[in-house]
């Protein structure tokens, strides 16, 4: 890999650099999304029993919280880029939390997820994966913290509800549509990837919430998940 990160960080002698850097961070940035793939699909050292938050499962809600280590409403404050011990480039956000269904309630929190770019222009994608944005709200359903500090979103981007405010004044959460296949548990086939998904902000809120008090109750009678 070293001239991999040779062709990043810009050894080339001029004038080839300022031709090809372009195309080389594309095509480093190729490679890195199948790494990342890999490490969103079990690779970020997630426990035997989170292994649902990385894998392209369909799942409905009540799945989703099943599989995740930490759930909460937040604003998005800040995002910062950096690259990672293991050369892919993750991202921090700052998070206001405004709610906690799942996890360490905290008023704010910092979030780690795979992918993102620096200002240099090395870049790590992440197909399936979806990403946050500076001053947005969102419902966030997050695997268990990995070797780099690294989240997923559990189902990857079926784990991202984002909260709307339409000039009707009544609250909506939106999820993105998605073009890759998803596995469904059931039949083991490959079904097309998500449809774009809209619902009132407040049903979410209360289905959201009877799934982690039936998580909640599971947990205390000695339920877990494969048993």
């Amino acid at each position: 890999m070293k001239g991999c990160e040779n062709a990043v960080d810009g050894d080339f002698a001029e004038p080839h650099s300022t031709m090809f850097r372009p195309l080389t961070t594309v095509f480093i940035g190729t490679l890195l999304s199948a790494t990342i793939l890999f490490l969103a699909l079990g690779g970020l050292g997630l426990a035997d029993g989170d292994l649902n938050a990385g894998t392209a499962l369909r799942m409905d809600l009540e799945q989703l919280v099943e599989g995740s280590d930490l759930v909460l409403e937040a604003r998005v404050l800040s995002e910062t880029p950096l690259l990672g011990s293991d050369g892919l480039v993750y991202t921090d956000f700052e998070l206001e939390v405004q709610r906690t269904f799942w996890g360490e309630d905290r008023p704010s929190r910092r979030i780690r997820l795979p992918g993102g770019a620096l200002s240099t222009g090395r870049a790590t994608l992440i197909p399936g994966m979806g990403t946050l944005q500076v001053g947005e709200e969102a419902l966030l359903l997050l695997s268990s913290e990995g070797p780099q500090g690294a989240r997923v979103f559990c189902g990857l981007s079926q784990g991202c509800y984002r909260i709307l405010t339409p000039l009707s004044g009544s609250r909506v959460a939106s999820r993105e549509a998605s073009a890759d296949a998803l596995l469904d548990e059931t039949t083991g086939t490959l079904v097309p990837g998500m449809q774009a998904e809209v619902l009132e902000y407040a049903d979410l809120m209360a289905r959201c919430t009877a799934a982690v008090s039936a998580k909640h109750a599971r947990h205390a009678s000695g339920w877990s998940p494969g048993k």
